[in-house]
């Protein structure tokens, strides 16, 4: 049984197995019909010393228990093997509402109408007897990750020029002061989207993709091009790395296809450390998307992820920037956990402002459901704004925390550059101890609004911010 870029359908799940007995858990399921298909992580088994698997086939999560397997996860469900029968849960089950909340986030645009139809009042008596207030509009698109954001009118390159708002969000964020010190020289920000369109040969470091005959550059839906260019906008001088994972039956990247183009990077960072050196294999990670839910549900389908990052962040590999999501005014006035990943110590998550400075309307509510002062920071977006390979209008609403997060990938490409011995958790300590308000850490903006520059004069005294010795706690 061996990958294929063209999935079999029906469920994906991630299965952790003893260093080892990999085989032998594979023989056990060729032999069950409803499985279809195999395929072993190398990288993530080498990095978390287990064998890690990828499963597809149509079959419940306690069928995928066998000797020697420790964890399963897929979706919003995780098992630890036990001694009981079923394997007890993680954590406590998610509520009815919180259900509902992360389902009406998952259902296919070709679906949305008849959802809404079947539905009907018992989907608002529903919500009104829950605790929890979700606010979802069926038929909105959800090109950000949630409900009800307004996916922008096209534009001409004239009108981009024009209207500035780009040029006045670097300078919101101190990126044209940072660059008399440095502008990313060196330094590779690698972007797990849609395709990176608009990026130029010469700005291009490496690329993956599992699509057949896919192109690894080619943002479909434009989301990865806006995020990319953002990027380059911010540190001119580093390079972009586009991984495009498939898409599953829903027409969003699959959870399977993330994982294994996180191996992938894995096995970039492994080549690039021993062919280069340590010095030179540092790179800066951006993800602008996730899965969020009301009242701090934690994903358990995330916690591999997790593990890997962590260890990633450890060994010096790269450093995390992650969209702290767009799902406050989906929840109502709710506490929101950001996207699961977003919230871990190890990465930085990013909130939304308005060109103002406040808080957008959409951007998810902290403390994070794994490590509490997440958001880290927030950046302005707002106006006309680049979008695949042209432009668009997004008027006060911005790109959402999806075209916030590629200026923090940014900010950390220019002080990777300028302090290559620096590790992760100095960089992401200067970066809270220089924004706008790093006193004291807001639910909803974090320590402020990033300033590069004066991230750049913090970083000898990083160390100090309390930040810095929050992160080494058990979380």
């Amino acid at each position: 049984m061996s990958h294929h870029a063209n999935f079999p359908g029906g469920p994906s799940w991630a299965v952790e197995a003893r260093p080892g007995s990999g085989p032998g858990v594979e023989r056990v399921y060729a032999q069950k019909p409803e499985i279809l298909q195999v395929t072993k992580l190398p990288h993530f088994s080498s990095l978390l010393e287990r064998d890690i698997y990828l499963v597809w086939g149509d079959l419940k999560l306690r069928d995928l228990y066998v000797q020697d397997v420790l964890m399963v996860e897929g979706g919003i469900a995780l098992l630890y093997n036990g001694p009981k029968v079923p394997p007890p849960p993680l954590l406590p089950p998610l509520r009815p509402d919180q259900y509902l909340a992360l389902a009406l986030q998952r259902v296919p645009v070709q679906l949305r109408s008849r959802v809404e139809q079947a539905l009907g009042a018992r989907y608002e008596a529903f919500i009104r007897a829950q605790d929890v207030p979700v606010k979802v509009s069926l038929r909105a698109e959800l090109p950000f990750g949630a409900p009800g954001l307004f996916v922008g009118d096209e534009v001409s390159e004239n009108r981009f020029q024009e209207d500035g708002s780009l040029q006045r969000i670097l300078e919101m964020i101190g990126a044209p002061a940072a660059w008399e010190h440095g502008t990313g020289e060196g330094m590779t920000i690698a972007i797990i989207d849609d395709g990176c369109s608009g990026v130029p040969l010469e700005k291009r470091d490496h690329s993956w993709t599992n699509i057949t005959k896919g192109d690894p550059w080619k943002s479909d839906g434009g989301h990865g091009g806006m995020v990319a260019r953002i990027a380059m906008a911010v540190a001119p001088g580093a390079k972009i790395a586009s991984h495009k994972p498939a898409g599953d039956d829903r027409g969003v990247m699959s959870s399977s296809s993330i994982y294994m183009s996180a191996d992938a990077l894995l096995e970039h960072f492994l080549a690039r450390n021993h062919e280069q050196g340590h010095e030179q294999g540092h790179e800066h990670l951006s993800f602008s998307w996730g899965v969020a839910g009301c009242q701090s549900v934690w994903l358990p389908g995330n916690v591999l992820g997790a593990r890997v990052l962590k260890k990633v962040d450890e060994k010096g590999w790269a450093t995390l920037a992650w969209a702290f999501g767009n799902s406050r005014h989906v929840c109502g006035n709710s506490r929101v956990s950001g996207y699961t990943l977003a919230s871990i110590p190890s990465a930085l998550g990013v909130g939304a402002l308005d060109m103002q400075g406040r808080p957008q309307f959409y951007t998810s509510l902290g403390p994070g459901a794994v490590f509490p002062f997440q958001p880290a920071v927030s950046c302005p977006t707002g106006g006309v704004l680049p979008w695949g390979d042209g432009y668009r209008d997004f008027k006060t609403q911005g790109g959402g925390t999806s075209s916030c997060t590629p200026m923090v990938a940014g900010a950390l490409a220019i002080l990777g550059g300028l302090f290559p011995e620096a590790g992760g958790r100095q960089v992401r300590a200067a970066i809270r101890a220089s924004a706008s308000h790093a006193g004291y850490w807001d639910p909803l903006t974090g320590y402020g609004m990033l300033n590069i520059a004066k991230a750049i004069e913090m970083m000898p005294r990083a160390r100090l911010h309390p930040s810095y010795a929050l992160e080494s706690l058990p979380w």
